[in-house]
């Protein structure tokens, strides 16, 4: 059986924390046993029926070569393990259509080829904090959960379901179907930032790192936005971009519920 690694002290506390029922896989520890974490993490790794395994830093970086683990190393196995949600396991449709219904107006990413692991983490650390309903990548052609994005996801997928679409373009249209208005992120030609109503489902499109949002689903978008800028540098990191965006949204919605 196949075995999905997460790593990084926070990634890995956070799946502990977060994670509920038995799990099946190995702790492996290279820290100080009497310090808070760790206590912390070995009582829950055995709540959950994980295996605990104290061990060296060394040992970790000869098993697990070329990754900051920080001295934790979570090997899960596949049965347990999800990389990445598809509709079978999340079934997006159902859960946003009934939100948009209840008159919630979520709000969505959608990540067209963003290829950086380490971009995707950030997004979806993120996303948790500033509750963003879901997270679109396609399945080919950009990163997926892999151990690095999770490491920089510090254990916000499992807050924000990360969702492969087989077509973007199909999804956009599916998305509008349900009530979402469709944003692309562009470096010009689009409205500000500041400028935009967010008082509606929203689905916000973010381009690749050297590409940016392919012209198809620029094309598909009612909008376009930008985030202005100084100039002096080309364009912002994607993540960056992101979280900007996203904390806009977020502000917005909570100045619209003040009395």
């Amino acid at each position: 059986m196949s075995a999905l690694f997460l790593y990084g002290k926070n990634a890995v506390l956070e799946y502990l924390r977060s994670s509920s029922g038995e799990a099946r896989g190995t702790l492996y520890i290279a820290r100080d046993p009497q310090s808070p974490e760790v206590k912390y993490a070995l009582e829950r790794a055995r709540l959950l029926g994980l295996v605990c395994v104290a061990c060296s830093r060394r040992e970790l970086a000869e098993h697990h070569p070329g990754i900051v683990h920080q001295g934790f190393v979570l090997e899960r196995s596949s049965a347990d393990a999800r990389p990445d949600m598809d509709a079978v396991e999340f079934d997006w449709q159902a859960v946003l259509g009934a939100a948009v219904d209840r008159g919630e107006k979520p709000k969505v990413l959608i990540l067209d080829q963003v290829q950086d692991p380490g971009n995707l983490g950030a997004i979806v650390r993120s996303a948790a904090q500033f509750g963003i309903a879901a997270i679109f990548i396609p399945r080919e052609k950009a990163s997926g959960l892999t151990p690095a994005a999770r490491k920089s996801a510090s254990g916000g997928e499992n807050f924000v379901p990360v969702v492969r679409a087989a077509n973007l373009a199909r999804l956009l249209d599916l998305l509008k179907a349900m009530g979402f208005w469709i944003a692309a992120a562009c470096n010009d030609g689009g409205t500000a930032l500041a400028a935009f109503d967010f008082n509606f489902p929203y689905a916000i499109i973010l381009g690749s790192e050297g590409r940016g949002v392919r012209r198809l689903l620029l094309e598909k978008a009612d909008q376009r936005l930008v985030i202005p800028m100084t100039g002096h540098i080309d364009s912002l990191n994607v993540s960056v971009a992101a979280g900007i965006i996203m904390y806009a949204m977020y502000a917005q919605k909570i100045r619209n519920s003040l009395p």
